[in-house]
């Protein structure tokens, strides 16, 4: 079993902004450590808008796979991905990841809550939005520049 602490971090920071309470409704996170398969099985894929994955060494091969499959299913959903197990440095990333369209990297919550305002305005472009990792025209690695240093997290999902 995974502790979703990300996800109730970057919901709680996120819904800080009405914007975000208004045009989102967060599904129950995957919390344990089951097939592809199995831990989505529960969700109609189909309306999946943005999809979050936390990748580490312990569920980026079933993060990956889940990628994928919400992607077969809604080619339009937005995959965003974060955590220290990506390697955004190798410049075929987005070749060898097809089903990721953003990567975080660093403190997610300002960024992530950016993202989320930006797509519920219907944009489709996140060049101007600071600490992404985006694929280029041939999926080559593209940095939209440092992100900013958050000093005040705002409120803690844990009490």
């Amino acid at each position: 079993m995974f502790l979703p602490a990300i996800w109730a971090t970057l919901k709680t920071f996120a819904e800080q902004k009405e914007e975000i309470r208004e045009n989102y409704n967060w599904l129950t996170p995957i919390y344990q450590n089951h097939s592809a398969e199995r831990a989505i099985y529960e969700y109609d894929l189909s309306r999946v808008d943005v999809l979050g994955l936390s990748c580490y060494v312990w569920n980026s091969a079933l993060n990956l796979k889940i990628a994928k499959t919400v992607k077969e299913v809604n080619p339009k959903c937005i995959v965003v991905a974060g955590g220290p197990n990506l390697d955004v440095q190798d410049s075929d990333f987005f070749r060898k990841h097809l089903d990721i369209d953003v990567v975080i990297k660093k403190d997610g919550e300002l960024i992530f809550q950016q993202l989320l305002s930006a797509i519920a305005r219907g944009e489709t472009l996140f060049h101007d939005i600071k600490g992404l990792y985006l694929p280029d025209r041939n999926r080559g690695v593209l940095f939209s520049g440092p992100g900013p240093d958050l000093k005040d997290f705002g409120p803690s999902p844990i009490v």
